[in-house]
């Protein structure tokens, strides 16, 4: 990522993402003082239909003030199984997020998908 506090804070960033699928939001915990976060945590999303996307939005945290906007991925739930995916933070304008070692920031992630109870009990036959 950028750096977006200025080096009397330290020169790094506190971020965190926002993750949205449809009117359903999520937040990820706050990195403190990291230009490369981990956040590793599973989100559950009640999916509806396939043409949905997820927007992972990337905040820097700020103690007064707003937060800072750091980029934006949004991808097409078709397109989100299948294996670990990387794709380039966008900035407001969709040119690519340039981190601090001069090479485009990216998003890497990990998703699955699963029926809930729910849909398993709407099935015929139970199946």
């Amino acid at each position: 990522l950028p750096r977006m506090d200025s080096v009397l804070a330290g020169g790094k960033a506190d971020p965190f993402c926002l993750v949205k699928i449809g009117t359903q939001e999520q937040k990820t915990d706050t990195i403190k003082n990291s230009l490369d976060p981990t956040w590793d945590m599973p989100l559950d999303f009640d999916v509806t239909a396939r043409s949905q996307s997820v927007t992972v939005t990337v905040f820097d945290w700020n103690r007064t003030g707003g937060n800072t906007f750091i980029g934006r991925i949004q991808i097409p739930v078709s397109q989100m199984c299948g294996g670990p995916q990387s794709h380039p933070l966008l900035s407001e304008g969709n040119t690519p997020i340039i981190g601090l070692s001069g090479k485009p920031a990216t998003i890497n992630f990990s998703a699955s998908v699963q029926a809930s109870p729910d849909a398993k009990a709407q099935q015929p036959n139970g199946a």
